[in-house]
């Protein structure tokens, strides 16, 4: 199964790379307000539900340009085709295909591929998680001030962007640094190899962080929600990192976000 999942994420991953900087505005369509989808988004996305619909015909498919809905019923295959849509519009080198398989709600699969740097990202359930066939495992760093965070800024939730910078405030403060590249699921997959200690965002959609959540705890990271619902496959409000400071990192969000419910 991991073998076939890597396989059709590498062939998505070649019509991404094929378009890169080549895009034209005619091929470009906002779906809401500062959120847009590209004739690529749309390829790679037939392209990822004909494959596995030819192989397991009876699966369903949850993707972000055709919808579904994640019951936790039976085998449910949750597919980003481009993640980072808007930095592959610009020609920034930082998006990925993101592919997932859950067997009655428990995420079994996870693979990402980044196409521009030939990385792939894969976690199989209890089986541990790896980057190009070697295995990887989440950063050692003990010390809260020099902790190395990525985040991502709530263009689907802004409403809440003075809370948001509140809570950016109060770790960039506590810790090394903070950066935002533009893709949940390498950031993801970043925490997991030790690139980043820790990775948080808000009101992401599943198909932003289903698969990089298994990889950064097949790597032997944490990964939990924040606010009321803990749920962050519900919430999309997601915290993952290398375990060793996590529940400060979830506290002094909580602590930002303590009014509303997220």
């Amino acid at each position: 199964m991991i073998e076939f999942i890597e396989e059709i994420a590498f062939e998505a991953g070649r019509i991404l790379s094929a378009h890169f900087r080549n895009i034209k505005s005619s091929d470009i369509k906002e779906k809401s307000k500062n959120e847009y989808v590209t004739m690529v988004d749309i390829k790679a996305e037939k392209l990822l539900r004909r494959r596995i619909q030819e192989k397991f015909p009876t699966h369903t498919i949850i993707g972000e340009e055709e919808g579904g809905i994640f019951n936790k019923h039976g085998f449910e295959w949750i597919i980003d085709p481009l993640d980072g849509t808007h930095n592959f519009m610009h020609g920034f080198p930082m998006f990925c295909v993101s592919i997932a398989l859950a067997e009655d709600g428990i995420i079994k699969y996870g693979v990402i591929y980044d196409p521009i740097h030939e990385e792939m990202f894969k976690a199989e359930k209890g089986q541990g998680a790896f980057l190009n066939k070697k295995k990887i495992s989440i950063s050692k760093t003990n010390d809260l001030s020099r902790f190395f965070l990525a985040t991502g800024y709530p263009f689907r939730a802004k409403p809440y962007l003075e809370l948001y910078l509140e809570a950016f405030k109060n770790l960039f403060l506590k810790t090394a640094g903070m950066r935002r590249a533009g893709s949940a699921a390498l950031d993801l997959c970043y925490t997991a190899c030790g690139r980043f200690d820790a990775f948080w965002e808000m009101k992401l959609k599943i198909w932003d962080i289903a698969a990089g959540a298994l990889i950064i705890e097949e790597a032997g990271g944490k990964v939990s929600g924040f606010g009321k619902n803990k749920n962050f496959m519900e919430t999309g409000c997601i915290i993952g990192s290398n375990g060793i400071f996590h529940e400060e990192l979830q506290n002094i969000l909580e602590t930002t976000f303590i009014e509303i419910d997220l």
